[in-house]
């Protein structure tokens, strides 16, 4: 009651008074007090578990050190390249958390704009070493993914061709009967530019592939083989303008030719990150004074 009264007298001797709560009565808590406590909580389990992110991002990069070199194209190294994302993952996704909640987004804004950022920065750095063989497993999974589709469209820019049939289209074809259109474009040997520079075997390699592709594709998929004669400045493969796996050529100095080595292929998904390096790929495959070789199309479109 002395509280009370003396609230009372303040505010009629003109001082300002305080609005509080029954239950707070004057001289108890207030509710700002009481939301800064909650706000000390909220923090300090941010912080935890930005703390258990980290403890196991730590022990999956002490998992990735510890795995043996896996099998090409097995399980394990599908799970090997996917450790470093997973671990970029744990690390980023708690710190944007806690880095936007000092701006005073809402929770919902903070996860949406988490998830996004967290999401291009894995995408960003999902490689596969041993060239075509490393990415199969996961080009499986996307196509899988597809299955309910009625028709999934395959490009693909490659010197010969020979890597992607053998070591990918193979199994596609066989997997998705009737589904797949796919579109090759190699290197016209006939027309192209410094021609020295390719490896002596890549032309007969090509005319092989082409046969192969062929045969591999008849009654089970549709074909579109072109011939490029620029110099091939970058390779790759885009799944139904969504999906981009690319990788970019490498000189063997020692015999002044392109190398003929495995290359590192890095994947994106279609975003406003990404978008340059599909625009880039468009642009390539688009590219003037390609022939037709082979249509299983009666309106092929380049």
């Amino acid at each position: 009651m002395r509280g009370r009264q003396r609230c009372q007298i303040l505010s009629s001797q003109g001082c300002p008074t305080i609005k509080t709560t029954r239950a707070e009565g004057c001289g108890y808590m207030t509710s700002g007090m009481s939301d800064d406590r909650d706000d000390r909580y909220e923090a300090a389990i941010e912080w935890l578990k930005l703390m258990l992110a980290l403890v196991t991002a730590a022990a999956l990069t002490v998992i990735y050190l510890l795995m043996p070199d896996p099998t090409p194209g097995s399980v394990q190294e599908f799970i090997k390249a996917c450790l470093p994302n997973l671990v970029s993952a744990l690390i980023v996704f708690p710190a944007v958390f806690i880095v936007l909640g000092r701006v005073n987004l809402s929770t919902k804004d903070r996860i949406a704009q988490t998830i996004r950022q967290s999401l291009d920065s894995t995408e960003k750095g999902l490689t596969f070493a041993n060239d075509v063989s490393g990415t199969a497993d996961f080009v499986r999974d996307i196509i899988a993914k597809k299955s309910s589709q009625t028709a999934i469209k395959i490009e693909i820019l490659a010197f010969t061709g020979g890597t992607f049939t053998t070591a990918l289209l193979r199994d596609l074809v066989q997997l998705n009967p009737n589904k797949l259109h796919i579109v090759l474009r190699t290197i016209d040997f006939s027309r192209a530019q410094n021609k020295d520079s390719f490896p002596s075997h890549w032309e007969h390699e090509e005319a092989e592939t082409v046969t192969r592709l062929k045969e591999l594709c008849a009654d089970q998929a549709t074909l579109q083989i072109w011939r490029y004669p620029a110099f091939p400045f970058l390779l790759g493969l885009n799944i139904d303008e969504s999906h981009l796996l690319i990788t970019f050529p490498f000189w063997n100095h020692r015999t002044g030719k392109l190398a003929d080595q495995s290359l590192e292929y890095r994947y994106y998904r279609r975003n406003a990150g990404s978008e340059y390096l599909f625009d880039l790929f468009e642009n390539w495959r688009n590219q003037p004074d390609q022939t037709l070789l082979h249509s299983d199309t009666p309106h092929p479109t380049r």
